[in-house]
C-alpha cells in the first residue's frame, strides 16, 4: 500500500505533485523507532524502584549535562590463592593460603578478603601446627618474603584493630626453621608482592 500524492503550490502558483513512496510499514518502524524510547521512559518514570533515579537523569539530560552514566568501579585484586585443589590442613582445622600481588598494609590485606575480621585470626597453637604439618607452603627464603598469620592479643575480646596483631613468620635459610615476630594490625608498612608474601588464614 502507497499514500496518495501530495499536490501544493510551488513559488510560482503553479500545483506540483509530489510523489511519497514510503511504504506504511516503512512508515510503522521508523514511528516505533521513535516511540519506543518514549515509551520506555515514561514507564521507567512511573516505575516506584527507579522512577526517582530516572527523573534525576532525565533533568541532567535536559540541563545538557552528562547523564545515566554508569561508575565504574577499579576493583585491585590483592590477593591470590594457592593449592587451590588442595584440602589444607593442620589436625582438625582447614586453611587457605594466599599469595600477595598487590603492594598493601595489613589493614588493606585483610579486608581484601572480603570477610569479617572475626573469622580470620587464629591461635598461636594453630599457626605453629599449621608452620609444622604444611612447611613447604610457607613462602620460602628464596623470594626474601614472609607468611603472615593474624592473631588476638586476648581471645576472649572481639577482634577489634587494637586486639589484633599480625604474626610474620619466616622461614630461616640456614636451618630452615620458623621464625615469628608480631606485627601490630595497624601498621604502615606497605609489604611489596615482588616478595611473593603468604596469607595463611582459617577456612570459611
Amino acid at each position: 500500500m502507497k499514500f496518495k500524492a501530495l499536490v501544493y503550490p510551488n513559488e510560482r502558483g503553479d500545483k506540483k505533485e509530489r510523489k511519497l513512496t514510503m511504504e506504511l510499514n516503512m512508515l510503522r518502524k521508523a514511528l516505533w523507532v521513535f516511540l519506543k524510547p518514549l515509551i520506555t521512559l515514561i514507564t521507567n518514570l512511573l516505575n516506584p524502584e527507579i522512577g526517582e533515579e530516572v527523573l534525576v537523569e532525565l533533568k541532567k539530560f535536559n540541563r545538557k549535562e552528562p547523564c545515566w552514566v554508569k561508575v565504574v568501579t577499579k576493583i585491585t585484586i590483592i590477593l591470590r590463592q594457592l593449592y587451590a585443589d588442595e584440602v589444607i590442613t593442620a589436625f582438625d582445622k582447614e586453611f587457605w593460603v594466599f599469595e600477595i600481588v598487590e603492594d598493601a598494609n595489613f589493614s588493606r590485606l585483610l579486608n581484601s578478603v572480603g570477610v569479617d575480621l572475626e573469622r580470620l585470626w587464629m591461635t598461636e597453637q594453630q599457626r605453629e601446627d599449621f608452620c609444622v604439618m604444611n612447611f613447604g607452603k610457607l613462602c620460602g627464603p628464596r623470594s626474601a618474603g614472609a607468611t603472615f598469620f593474624l592473631h588476638k592479643k586476648d581471645e576472649s575480646k572481639p577482634a577489634t584493630q587494637d586486639n589484633l596483631v599480625v604474626a610474620v613468620a619466616t622461614v630461616d635459610s640456614y636451618d630452615m626453621e620458623v621464625l615469628s615476630y608480631p606485627r601490630p594490625y595497624v601498621d604502615n608498612n606497605v609489604w611489596l608482592a615482588a616478595r611473593q608474601y603468604r596469607l595463611v588464614i582459617p577456612k570459611q
